[in-house]
């Protein structure tokens, strides 16, 4: 593992070893059973005798004098080494000694756990989508839009990422260094909140609030922001003496309250857009808002819907509250609230990108959400499985090196300031004393009767904890001991979290913390309790101070298998051993089952940390998880994007460019099958379709032109026949009939010249006229029948003859009036001709008029036609049966692309107005 966490204190180094053999390299002439203060060691790889290497000097690989650190191996090698070195008759002391207060000798960097495997899942997450909004935020530099949405969501994942980290931290790194850590935790989680509420603010490029509210906003949250990191700067302030300083609760308010901002701002974007959605004001936009809001099936706008999903969004940290709640409650097991609130975190940063990706233009959304869906369900299992194995493996995990039963400790101080820790014989005072009673932070005060020297001062005051734990100067805090030891000095005898606890005990048996002294001595003893995770598991031991600074340290009970737990640090016993005060303090850590002997350097502790083998223990099952973890996400990250571009990106881009060709009418359009998959089967379809539809167009363009051919071969019959009824009725109604009445003028001519010539010279008279008129109505058939013929005539000149021939006819004066003339299209001037014969036809007819105008103006490709008389009129909604002639007129206009308007009431005469304007595609 790579050193990447490192105080300027540290002095650590690490090399491999398999089988080592630590001793001290003493001058030969050393009296037996004395040790330099400053002792010398080396290093070899056997602690065979040195005539089983067949008289070859032993090889050192390291050694080190004086105030040098000392190189050792890793726990694990350190375990073995000294099994083979009991094996092979050597029982020397494995030591780590290093300089500051931290956790010194067989150490590492980090210590997986499923904790650590847990937010390494969410690191990963958060990590990926910020890096997805950082690449938004590049696109949006580029094109010079939204700039400030993505700047505030690449703000709030950065920070989510460093509070993921923090907590990351907090529960891999060794003890010594997490209040390093813990207190920048809530000054990152402040600033993802407030990045996060301030992109509701500016959601959509619209701002929620007007300029002054927008300044009062930012004001606010960078204000919390700066207050958060006052905060976490003091706490490290006090770190520096040894104390440990949580936040007080109230200091908890601005960031509950800070993040109500997120609801407020995004249902203001969704009252704002469902009122421009209804054109209402803001007010009358609030009822339907609530019930889009209570009603999430709702269909709504853009908009609003994304303003809304926003809105949900920023309700799922409320399933957290509620799991954290229940795990304090009691009704759900810790593991499990781990494992749903690690996968609750994931979903909810992942459902806003997911939000985000839906409402938000985004051409490769789908293969991000794919990618994504893959990437959090494989860290998802690996996080569940992880808390399983992890539950497992802790309840079977077994401290061999732990403490046991009716075993006893001696810590002797020397001349020179230092402790000379050895095992002692066991034995048990049986005279307990007085109770004490446990105060505050389960501490009592208790006075020496004599001065007690430790690690060069003396004490009178004592303060005895719960946990199996003295010490002096002040109170003992599990928040202080577990950062490097705390700031007073201090010793721990199992330093476990007990409680005095009758269950299960004979009444005539003491239970609780009880203290006995006089000049001679004084006995702290712990009898009868009970660990307050595990009320089964019961201690007993007791800690003996003598006058001259000896300390005794006798084990009467000790559970078998303490119940360690990496979610809880205090379950079982933590650490055994004295330490001096806090400033320039100096500790060895070695396990006291095998290392001892041990004789410090003045002034250095003496611990034997028994949680810190439960953590090696622990990373040796999850270290290969979390490269596993690693690995898995670099592939899903990297290789899973190119995989589904080959088999489902390009085969869907190709059939989507494929089918939109076939929809432009490009039929014979052949779509690339890449793989016989669901794609590849839809591209083949798709084909197949396409070519059986290409092949129908072609055949029903063959049918349909013969049916066409075979419909105006049928239509030029009817025309024609059309054309003769049409001829037939006109020569019956006009022609014949003037004819008719021509001949029986001329059968009565003979008698009237006898009776009364001038009578028929008058009916002779008429005969011409009758004669002109069939001429003249023949003449007009013809032009029907050959309407290429009027295009010789200016429309002038046959309106003229029609209003010529209609007033030799019916006796009234027609004032005609052309403004301009010209030759139009032959259909045009029939079209025209016919509606001013038909109008006409009306005036004699209908009207009773005494007065009739007729005008006509044609310029370039218009013309208007106007016939009005001051008759007696007609109302033009009403039908009248047998009556036809608007309706022909009507249809005659609509042939060649023309409007007819009549304006007409009962009383008020009558104007019927045609207009003919070309039209510019002829």
């Amino acid at each position: 593992m790579p050193l990447w966490w490192k105080t300027p204190r540290r002095q650590a180094y690490r090399l491999s070893f398999s089988s080592l053999c630590v001793e001290p390299a003493e001058p030969p002439d050393a009296a037996a059973g004395t040790r330099r203060s400053a002792p010398s060691w080396r290093v070899r790889h056997s602690c065979k005798p040195e005539e089983d290497r067949a008289g070859a000097k032993p090889r050192e690989l390291y050694g080190c004098t004086g105030d040098q650190t000392c190189i050792v191996s890793p726990i694990g090698a350190e375990i073995r080494s000294r099994k083979q070195s009991r094996r092979h008759g050597c029982n020397r002391p494995s030591i780590s000694a290093s300089d500051g207060a931290r956790e010194t000798g067989n150490m590492q960097d980090l210590f997986w756990n499923p904790l650590s495997i847990n937010y390494l899942v969410e690191m990963i997450v958060i990590g990926v989508q910020a890096a997805f909004f950082a690449t938004r935020l590049r696109l949006a530099l580029r094109e010079k839009r939204d700039i400030r949405g993505a700047a505030l969501l690449v703000v709030t994942f950065v920070a989510s990422f460093g509070l993921i980290f923090g907590q990351f931290l907090s529960f891999s790194l060794p003890t010594d260094d997490v209040d390093y850590v813990i207190p920048w935790i809530s000054m990152a989680g402040s600033a993802a909140m407030a990045g996060l509420v301030l992109y509701a603010l500016y959601f959509n490029e619209r701002p929620a609030l007007g300029k002054s509210g927008q300044r009062v906003t930012v004001f606010i949250y960078v204000a919390v922001v700066l207050f958060e990191t006052a905060i976490a700067t003091a706490r490290l302030g006090y770190l520096a003496d040894g104390h440990v300083v949580y936040r007080d609760h109230w200091t908890n308010v601005p960031y509950s309250l800070g993040f109500l901002g997120v609801h407020v701002f995004f249902v203001l974007h969704l009252v704002r857009a469902m009122a421009r959605e209804r054109d209402v004001r803001l007010r009358a936009a609030l009822a339907p808002s609530l019930v889009a809001l209570l009603w999430p099936f709702r269909v709504l706008s853009h908009d609003a819907a994304a303003a809304r999903a926003f809105f949900y969004f920023g309700l799922t940290p409320l399933f957290i509250l509620v799991l954290q709640l229940a795990r304090y409650s009691g009704v759900i097991d810790w593991r499990w609230m781990e494992i749903i609130s690690g996968w609750t975190a994931i979903v909810i940063y992942s459902s806003f990108t997911l939000v985000y990706l839906n409402y938000v233009p985004e051409r490769s959304s789908f293969r991000i959400k794919v990618v994504g869906l893959t990437l959090v369900t494989i860290l998802s299992i690996a996080s569940g499985m992880s808390w399983l194995i992890g539950s497992a493996y802790s309840e079977a995990y077994v401290d061999a090196e732990g403490l046991k039963s009716r075993t006893a400790l001696r810590f002797d101080p020397q001349s020179d300031g230092a402790y000379r820790a050895a095992p002692a014989a066991f034995s048990f005072d049986t005279g307990f004393g007085r109770k004490l009673p446990m105060e505050g932070e389960e501490n009592a005060r208790v006075e020496l009767p004599f001065d007690f020297p430790f690690f060069g001062n003396t004490y009178r005051d004592l303060f005895v904890g719960n946990a199996g734990m003295a010490g002096f100067n002040e109170p003992l805090e599990w928040r202080n001991i577990l950062h490097r030891f705390g700031p007073q000095p201090a010793m721990f005898l199992a330093a476990v979290d007990l409680r005095e606890d009758r269950s299960g005990i004979p009444d005539h048996e003491p239970s609780g913390v009880y203290f006995e002294g006089d000049a001679n001595g004084a006995v702290i003893s712990w009898m009868n309790m009970a660990s307050v995770s595990r009320t089964d598991q019961h201690y007993t031991f007791q800690l003996r101070l003598h006058p001259t600074g000896v300390i005794e340290m006798a084990f009467a009970e000790i559970p078998d298998r303490p119940a360690y737990d990496f979610y809880r640090i205090d379950a079982a016993p933590v650490l055994t051993g004295i330490v001096p005060a806090f400033a320039d303090r100096q500790v060895a850590t070695l396990q006291f089952t095998s290392g001892l002997p041990y004789a410090g350097k003045p002034g250095e502790g003496i611990v034997d940390r028994h949680f810190l083998a439960f953590r090696a223990y622990l990373n040796r099952i999850f270290e290969p998880v979390a490269f596993y973890i690693l690995a898995a996400s670099l592939i899903v990250i990297l290789v899973f994007p190119l995989f589904f571009h080959i088999n489902l990106i390009r085969p869907l881009q190709e059939l989507i460019q494929g089918v939109r060709q076939i929809m432009g009418g490009k039929l014979s359009t052949d779509i690339r099958v890449f793989h016989h998959d669901e794609i590849g089967y839809l591209a083949s379809s798709f084909n197949e379709m396409a070519t059986a539809q290409n092949q129908l167009v072609q055949t029903l363009e063959d049918k349909v032109a013969a049916r066409t051919a075979e419909a105006s071969e049928f239509a030029a019959k009817n025309a024609r026949l059309e054309e003769r009824n049409h001829l037939a009725r006109e020569l019956h109604d006009a022609v014949s009939q003037t004819l008719f009445t021509a001949n029986l003028m001329a059968d009565k001519l003979p008698d009237l010249l006898k009776k009364n010539p001038e009578q028929a010279l008058h009916t002779l008279t008429q005969m011409q006229q009758l004669n002109r008129d069939a001429l003249t109505e023949m003449r007009h058939l013809l032009l029907e029948l050959r309407p290429q013929d009027l295009a010789t005539y200016p429309f002038g000149k046959l309106l003229a003859d029609i209003v010529g021939d209609f007033e030799r006819r019916n006796d009234i004066a027609i004032e005609l009036l052309i403004d301009g003339d010209a030759v139009l299209p032959g259909d045009v001037q029939l079209a025209l001709s016919r509606i001013a014969q038909e109008c006409l036809a009306n005036v004699a007819r209908h009207a009773q008029a005494s007065s009739v105008s007729v005008y006509f103006d044609a310029v370039g490709g218009q013309a208007l036609l106007a016939v009005a008389d001051d008759g007696r009129g007609f109302n033009p909604g009403e039908t009248w049966p047998g009556h036809i002639g608007v309706q022909v007129m009507n249809e005659r206009i609509r042939k060649i692309g023309g409007t007819l308007e009549i304006r007409s009431a009962p009383g008020s005469g009558t104007t019927v107005t045609a207009i003919w304007i070309e039209d510019g595609d002829d």
